[in-house]
């Protein structure tokens, strides 16, 4: 299989396959990255694809100074970025920077999304409540597995930033889920494995 970077260089050269290739390996984790912070599916899917038109037909933006995968959603939060500033700041008073709501705060909800596990709908939740600044450096480290590098380079933050962030955004996840503060072990304990529930709310909605 070739590598991200291996890809892309190909599609540099012009090679079709190779767009299409990057495109169906990233097509749901992009997709995770939106659907949790869309008032619906459909919004979240034509932002991926407004996402996908940026990084497939302008690859002449992508200068190599990071991974692609840190590029590529490092261009996802700047499409969000564009969604909040049209359709959200028409309808809400929102302050000027976005990172200071919840997706809660901006209005989408979780009806359409549909769980076994009532935990797994309970993380849903309580990550639409937190701020959206912890919400996406989590869902980017446990749901598209980027490293706190890749983030720093995607959200353009130092990495000192971007670990704090992780660390604030467990302590607002756990006040969310009206655990107490310091509780990381109990909730390790009731869902078995955050990481393995995590990827199991990623493929929840990657499915919708």
């Amino acid at each position: 299989m070739k590598t991200d970077d291996q890809l892309f260089q190909a599609l540099v050269s012009g090679d079709s396959r190779a767009a299409t290739a990057l495109y169906d390996r990233y097509f749901l984790p992009v997709r995770g990255y939106f659907i949790n912070k869309c008032a619906d599916p459909a919004s979240g899917d034509d932002l991926v694809q407004e996402t996908f038109i940026v990084v497939l037909t302008k690859p002449g933006n992508f200068k190599g100074q990071s991974s692609f995968r840190a590029y590529l959603f490092g261009v996802a939060h700047n499409v969000l970025r564009a969604h909040y500033r049209k359709h959200v700041r028409s309808r809400l008073d929102l302050v000027e920077d976005m990172d200071a709501v919840s997706v809660a705060d901006i209005g989408p909800g979780v009806s359409t999304l549909v769980s076994q596990r009532a935990e797994t709908l309970r993380l849903i939740q309580a990550l639409r409540r937190i701020n959206i600044k912890y919400q996406i450096v989590f869902e980017m480290y446990y749901w598209q597995d980027l490293t706190a590098g890749e983030i720093g380079v995607a959200l353009e933050l130092p990495l000192g930033t971007v670990r704090s962030r992780l660390r604030l955004a467990m302590g607002e996840l756990l006040k969310a889920l009206d655990l107490p503060l310091g509780s990381f072990k109990q909730l390790l304990h009731s869902v078995r494995d955050l990481t393995g529930w995590a990827r199991e709310v990623r493929l929840l909605l990657a499915a919708k």
